[in-house]
């Protein structure tokens, strides 16, 4: 029941294949992007576990729960899903145009790698894939892209040098099918000797490990996987700043957020954020930790290091589901001090999966069933949103997808308030045309229109002969193979 309805709520998202023109104006940057978090940004990346930022929400983390929240709706806002595309599963643009391309604008950040995802699942004929008789691939997906902070204001400005990891939620065939994998399995870089799933094991979804891990060596986007790609990028990025003071942001929304809170598992437990006192610097030495090839593969390295080992490591999980059990949750958060706060609408369904569900007055029934049938639980801290707070929403159009749509979440973020009215308390105000970029949420008497973020004649073009066709992309936009050696 979960997985179809979780299946719903992202085969109606919308936005995946659409890249238009905004009704801003272009170059035009939100104030609350500028707000000076240097003096504490520590605090703000959960080093206290957000401890007195939640109830009532601090301001200054407000604004970086949005800005994590657009960086996480530029995988939306850039793939084309269109299953009539040559390029369907692909990013319409490359890495230096990415941002700008989404009219996500003056962010600070340079995209240096993207993911490419594949499953060993196999996908239901109901999934969409692309009609094409060519397409660019037939096995993988893009998933997400790994940026870093560069623009030397923007670094004064957060207090750190930032690495951000985004991964895209679902939208395409072999997520789909891995999404319906709800078995548990274990997470096999457990450290614990002898351990094993169900006698005090970590244990984690095996759909979503199955994006996170599998590669095929015969593909041309594949032959590493997901993990080894962003395990890789990290490593270079840590290396090559390793006298700067660093963070690692990881962001998602649904699928994403789960495949955020894995990576950020695998990062800590792999020893990728640990300083090494003798390099002076923050980074720390990097050179000597060995990318794990499989799952698991474990470094030599502490289990617990302290606070001034490591690199801290947040993830910004918007409308996640469950990802694994309770000592994977004990582990991520006590044993590797990786902080999660998670972005969750209480009418959202997705958060509550996978399990089964029930009506909201029996919700403490449903928690216990799922608990003992399906043993799965949350990592992390929680912000409750409710789009029945907004007087913008409507009610009657709050069905699963809008309650999960991640404009929607992004909206809710800026108005929410501890106590009092809804009050948009960004500055300037958060738009609220952007809630409908990619669904019909927004009340009529706004004169929004649904669906709006598109390109134009929806990637049709006329040729010399006067036919319309498929827009033909630049070459410079095409996807590149990754031409992995090892």
């Amino acid at each position: 029941m979960c997985l179809l309805i979780s299946f719903y709520c992202n085969h109606f998202k919308g936005s995946a294949d659409q890249t238009p023109a905004s009704p801003k104006e272009e170059g035009q940057t939100p104030d609350n992007n500028k707000r000076i978090i240097a003096p504490r940004w520590r605090e703000l990346h959960g080093s206290n576990d957000w401890k007195g930022l939640l109830q009532p929400l601090d301001e200054d983390l407000r604004a970086e729960i949005i800005r994590y929240g657009e960086f996480t709706e530029v995988t939306y806002d850039s793939f084309d899903s269109n299953p009539r595309s040559r390029f369907c599963g692909s990013n319409r643009y490359r890495k230096d145009k990415l941002f700008d391309k989404v009219h996500l604008f003056n962010t600070g950040y340079e995209v240096t790698q993207y993911i490419y995802a594949t499953s060993d699942a196999k996908a239901p004929f109901f999934l969409k894939t692309s009609t094409a008789a060519d397409p660019w691939s037939k096995d993988s997906n893009w998933m997400g892209y790994v940026a870093v902070c560069t623009d030397e204001e923007e670094i004064k400005r957060l207090g750190r040098r930032d690495i951000l990891i985004a991964w895209r939620g679902t939208i395409m065939n072999s997520e789909w099918a891995a999404n319906m994998e709800t078995n548990m399995v274990p997470a096999a870089m457990d450290p614990r000797p002898g351990t094993k799933l169900g006698t005090g094991g970590l244990g984690v979804e095996k759909g979503f490990l199955s994006l996170y891990i599998t590669k095929k060596p015969n593909t041309r986007y594949n032959q590493t996987s997901a993990r080894e790609q962003v395990l890789t990028e990290l490593k270079r990025l840590l290396e090559k700043y390793k006298g700067d003071v660093m963070s690692i942001s990881i962001t998602g929304h649904s699928l994403g957020a789960a495949l955020a809170t894995l990576n950020a598992y695998d990062i800590a437990q792999s020893g990728l954020n640990r300083r090494d006192p003798a390099a002076g610097g923050s980074g720390g030495r990097t050179e000597d930790i060995p990318i794990p090839k499989n799952w698991g593969d474990a470094t030599a390295r502490p289990v617990q290091p302290s606070e001034e080992e490591t690199i801290p490591i947040a993830v910004f999980s918007f409308a996640g589901p469950k990802v694994g059990n309770d000592d994977f949750r004990d582990h991520v958060t006590n044993g590797l001090g990786v902080k999660v706060l998670r972005l969750v609408n209480v009418n959202d369904i997705v958060p509550r999966s996978p399990g089964i569900f029930l009506p909201n007055y029996l919700r403490i029934v449903e928690d216990l069933i799922n608990k003992i049938f399906f043993a799965y639980t949350h990592v992390g801290l929680e912000l409750k949103l409710n789009n029945f707070d907004s007087p913008f929403l409507d009610p009657s159009r709050a069905h699963a997808p809008n309650c999960h749509n991640l404009e929607g979440y992004l909206h809710m973020v800026a108005g929410h308030q501890e106590s009092g009215p809804f009050r948009i308390a960004t500055s300037p105000p958060r738009d609220i045309a952007l809630v409908n970029k990619s669904c019909d949420f927004v009340k009529d008497e706004h004169f929004i229109p649904d669906c709006w973020w598109q390109i134009e004649n929806k990637g049709l073009r006329k040729n010399a002969e006067g036919l319309w066709v498929e827009q033909e992309r630049d070459d410079e936009d095409k996807p590149i193979p990754l031409n992995h050696t090892k």
